[in-house]
């Protein structure tokens, strides 16, 4: 029987163990998220799951010491196989490339700047986050429509 299952890896070693268990033939997921800062990053660091049947001794040490595999979660004797209901809920909110879409800034929200020049004007998003992190907003400035690029560490949505 195939069950889900919590491998701990060793430091950034997530995408080497799901490449060595994908190559052996067994279903890994590494769900990722998008930094702005740092690009994509494991959701779960030091942490992938894995769906295969681990009852079995010799599969289970295959998994076990796939180099860059610190342990199977569970208890000393066997591994606890995950509910698939907790795949699923991640699985959900995944895009196709396993990745967790961060980004809750969209077009014709309404913002204010926390800091710097502009800080407490509210505006509008005009344009999506860029890939250097910054984002279009129309300020309302002297009953004129003004755009500024600021950066999206410096904005909150406002509700």
């Amino acid at each position: 029987m195939f069950n889900w299952y919590v491998v701990q890896t060793k430091p950034q070693k997530e995408d080497v163990v799901c490449k060595q268990l994908n190559i052996a033939g067994l279903e890994t997921l590494n769900p990722k998220v998008k930094s702005l800062s740092r690009g994509y990053r494991p959701l779960f660091p030091n942490y992938i799951f894995l769906r295969w049947n681990l009852k079995e001794a010799h599969n289970y040490h295959l998994v076990k010491y796939t180099r860059g595999v610190n342990k199977v979660l569970g208890t000393p004797e066997c591994p606890i196989p995950l509910d698939d209901s907790v795949i699923h809920v991640i699985k959900e909110r995944l895009n196709s490339t396993e990745v967790l879409e961060q980004n809750t800034m969209r077009v014709g929200r309404k913002v204010k700047v926390k800091r710097g020049l502009l800080q407490d004007l509210v505006g509008v998003l005009d344009k999506p986050v860029s890939a250097d992190g910054r984002v279009q907003v129309l300020l309302k400035i002297h009953e004129r429509q003004m755009k500024a690029m600021i950066s999206c560490k410096d904005i909150a949505l406002v509700a």
